[in-house]
């Protein structure tokens, strides 16, 4: 008989503990949303007030000086155009030396004009090279590095080059800052399409030194990493005309400055 009530006291024990857990985690589990919750609130970004400055990248439908395809789009920022200045004759030589050697690149090989100062090799600073590409590419000319991405026939260049002004009047709206996170775009410096051939988005060219590939370092950077998805929900929620493809595949991380650059929108 007391054998039975012990078996039934430790019986309801147990139930009782199991009750407590099952409160315990319940506890915790709602503290852990609301805190989610919190962190993920992203600032309101208000699509009327996204001004987008295009003298931050002039796009032209005119053929120009130079012997360019006559069907083809360029966008070009202030300070490529003040660099072409500079060094005349690299914009052009450059874009007939990736065209001609595609298949060597392709294959590894450094192609170079010496005369020109130009120097083309495969290259690429973040892990995540993507998929929509034909060739990433590192150019030096001029005295400057350059990130040349080529892409197949049929991508846009007015959207792309609008995803980044758009862009930056997002960032300007919230003032380049979630929380103690600095936000930039790494502007384009060219995006050129001609009809029915490759476009070419080029960029100044970042080394494996400089920065991190965010989508590598989330657990390392927390605080970047929910900046990230504050701001891609907002960017969602303002329901802007144009779609910016935001996420830690195409973004850098500087540590020493909490600044994150976007990239490939």
């Amino acid at each position: 008989m007391c054998i039975n009530a012990v078996c039934i006291i430790n019986e309801n024990n147990k139930s009782n503990q199991s009750i407590n857990y099952y409160m315990a985690f319940t506890g915790i589990k709602k503290w852990l949303r609301k805190r989610l919750k919190t962190l993920v609130t992203a600032p309101k970004v208000v699509a009327s007030n996204v001004a987008m400055n295009k003298t931050n990248l002039r796009i032209t439908r005119k053929r120009g000086r130079y012997a360019l395809p006559k069907k083809n789009l360029f966008a070009y920022s202030p300070e490529m155009k003040d660099f072409v200045r500079k060094n005349k004759g690299i914009l052009i030589p450059t874009y007939r030396l990736i065209e001609k050697n595609k298949k060597r690149l392709e294959k590894g090989e450094i192609i170079s004009d010496r005369k020109r100062g130009i120097k083309i090799q495969h290259g690429a600073t973040g892990t995540d090279l993507g998929s929509m590409h034909e060739m990433l590419l590192k150019v030096t000319a001029g005295n400057k590095e350059f990130f040349v991405k080529t892409y197949p026939p049929g991508m846009d260049v007015e959207r792309t080059a609008n995803a980044y002004l758009q862009m930056e009047g997002v960032l300007e709206s919230i003032n380049h800052r979630i929380g103690k996170i600095n936000i930039r775009t790494i502007k384009p410096n060219v995006i050129y399409g001609r009809g029915g051939g490759s476009m070419y988005f080029v960029t100044d060219f970042f080394n494996k030194g400089e920065v991190v590939q965010l989508r590598d370092s989330k657990i390392r950077f927390v605080p970047a990493f929910m900046a990230m998805l504050k701001l891609k929900k907002a960017v969602e929620s303002a329901k802007l005309p144009v779609y910016c493809d935001i996420g830690t595949h195409n973004m850098f991380y500087i540590p020493e400055t909490k600044t994150i650059l976007l990239y490939d929108l």
